[in-house]
C-alpha cells in the first residue's frame, strides 16, 4: 500500500513543476494561483504528518526515503519560488517531520533518521535566513522545539548543533525573539548553562554560549543579574561570562570555555582542550588558524576538534573546523605547546 505522503509529495512536485522560471516571473508577474496551489497541497501535508504524529506505531514502518523526498521536494519549492506564506507552511510541515522522528531511536551509527531531522532543521536555517521572513513568526513556530532538541542530552551531537544553529539565526537582530525565548515559563536559561557545562563536544558548547550571549541584556545590572540566574550553580562562571565582549567573541569564548573544561580528562569527561604547535594528520601539516601560531586542539567524547587555515578557490585564506571522528584517524601527530 502506497504511503498517503508519497501522493501528496508527488503532488507537490507536479506544482512545482509548473512554478515560472525567475526571469519569466519578473515578466508575468507573481504566480498567484500556483502559491495558492502550493499553501492547498503543503497544508494536505500537514494533516498527514499531524496524524502520524498521533499513532507513532503506525510509522515506524515507514520508509526513510519518504520523509527524505520530502526534505527535497520542500527544498525545490523554495529554491523556485521564495514565497513567505508557502515558506510559513513548509516550515510547519519540516517541524512535524522532526517531532515524528524524534519518537523514534535516534542513537545507531549512520542513522538515516537522523540525517533527515538535521537536513530538515538546516532548511529551516535557510528559510530563517531570507531578508523577506517574518522572524518573529518563524520564531514562533519554531523556538519551542528548537529549545527542546538542544536540551535534550540523548539525542546525537549533530541534531543539538544544528537546533542551535536556527536558534543563533532567530535571535540574530530579532528582539521580539530573544524576549521570547528569555521568558522563564518558555525556556530556562539556568537549564541552557548547565546543559552547555554538561555537554561533551566543545562546538555544541560554543553554540549554547553564543545563545546564551545573545539573551544576555546590554544594561550592566541586567547583565549581572541575568548571569547569576544562567549559572545559579555554578557561580564561579559569572564573572568570567560577564568577562565576554562581543568585538571579541571567539577569543572570549576560548577562554571561558577552556576555564569551564579545565577539569576534564578527555577521557571520562569531555570536551579538553590542549595547545599545540604543529599538528600532522594522515601525514600532512596542518596549518594555524589565520592570525596565529599555535593549535586548540579539543579532544570531544567521539571526535577530536581544532581550526586550521585553508586556502579557498579563489585563493582567500579561510578559518575552518576541522573535525575527525577517533574511529577514522589513522595518523596523528601533535607537538604540544602554550601561549
Amino acid at each position: 500500500m502506497t504511503h498517503p505522503l508519497k501522493f501528496a509529495f508527488y503532488e507537490l512536485n507536479s506544482a512545482n513543476s509548473k512554478l515560472f522560471p525567475e526571469s519569466e516571473r519578473k515578466k508575468r508577474g507573481r504566480p498567484r494561483n500556483t502559491s495558492k496551489e502550493l499553501q492547498k497541497i503543503l497544508q494536505k501535508i500537514h494533516k498527514i504528518l499531524k496524524d502520524e504524529h498521533s499513532r507513532p506505531h503506525y510509522f515506524y514502518n515507514t520508509n526513510p526515503d519518504v520523509f527524505q523526498q520530502a526534505i527535497i521536494s520542500l527544498e525545490n519549492v523554495f529554491n523556485k519560488y521564495k514565497d513567505v506564506n508557502v515558506i510559513t507552511k513548509a516550515t510547519d510541515c519540516l517541524n512535524f517531520i522532526v517531532m515524528i522522528i524524534l519518537k523514534l531511536d535516534l542513537s545507531g551509527k549512520d542513522n538515516d533518521w537522523e540525517k533527515i531531522v538535521v537536513d530538515s532543521l538546516s532548511l529551516i536555517e535557510i528559510f530563517v535566513q531570507q531578508d523577506d521572513i517574518d522572524q518573529v513568526m518563524m520564531g514562533k513556530l519554531c523556538l519551542k522545539l528548537l529549545s527542546e532538541i538542544l536540551l535534550n542530552s540523548s539525542l546525537p551531537v549533530d541534531l543539538r548543533r544544528t537546533s542551535a544553529d536556527v536558534i543563533n539565526s532567530l535571535l540574530t537582530g530579532c528582539k521580539e525573539n530573544k524576549k521570547l525565548l528569555s521568558q522563564e515559563k518558555f525556556f530556562d536559561v539556568s537549564k541552557l548553562a548547565s546543559s552547555m557545562i554538561s555537554a561533551s563536544d566543545y562546538e555544541l558548547q560554543l553554540r549554547h554560549l553564543e545563545i546564551l550571549f545573545r539573551l544576555c541584556p546590554r544594561m550592566q545590572d541586567d547583565r549581572e543579574t541575568f548571569a547569576s540566574r544562567a549559572f545559579v550553580i555554578h557561580e564561579d562562571m559569572i564573572q568570567k561570562f560577564l568577562a565576554i565582549a562581543a568585538n571579541d567573541f571567539l577569543r572570549d569564548s576560548r577562554n571561558f570555555l577552556n576555564s569551564l573544561n579545565d577539569s576534564n580528562d578527555g577521557i571520562f569527561k569531555t570536551p579538553k582542550t590542549i595547545v599545540v604547535s604543529q599538528i600532522k594528520y594522515n601525514k600532512f601539516e596542518l596549518y594555524c588558524p589565520e592570525g596565529q601560531d599555535r593549535f586548540f586542539v579539543d579532544f570531544n567524547k567521539w571526535t577530536i576538534s581544532t581550526t586550521i587555515r585553508s586556502m579557498e578557490v579563489n585563493d582567500s585564506v579561510e578559518n575552518d573546523v576541522l573535525e575527525i571522528k577517533y574511529s577514522e584517524m589513522s595518523t596523528w601527530d601533535l607537538q604540544t605547546g602554550k601561549f
